[in-house]
């Protein structure tokens, strides 16, 4: 199977950058300064924190957790796949199974969805 959502995590990155500059500006704000008071100012301008808040925001949204293994079972009717170290993974309904049994060596790139881990590419180790 090779279904991928490089989509999915570009947006998912763009999503993570938005929160992470907006918690970033919303923290300078906090608390609450006196605007008279030279020492501490309200506020502070962008510069390389704002930077690593989003960049680091960014890819840990867009990041697609990879794990491998052997197949301990699959399920095609009830769309599952089951290592051997006991994780189940629910397939897409559009997986095409690739020839997948019990045995098989897999690398599979997956995320979560509705508390799920959902396999969203799954390759046959050679």
């Amino acid at each position: 199977m090779e279904l991928e959502s490089p989509l999915i995590a570009v947006l998912a990155g763009i999503a993570g950058a938005l929160l992470g500059f907006g918690a970033d500006r919303l923290a300078v704000r906090w608390p609450e300064h006196d605007p008279e008071d030279a020492e501490h100012p309200a506020g502070r301008p962008l510069g390389w924190r704002t930077l690593v808040v989003v960049a680091t925001s960014a890819i840990a949204f867009a990041a697609t957790h990879n794990a491998s293994g052997t197949v301990k079972a699959f399920d095609m009717q009830a769309g599952t796949l089951t290592l051997a170290n006991g994780t189940e993974y629910m397939l897409p309904k559009d997986f095409k199974d690739p020839g997948l049994k019990a045995g098989d060596k897999v690398t599979i790139a997956w995320d979560t969805k509705d508390g799920n881990k959902v396999a969203e590419k799954v390759k046959i180790a050679k």
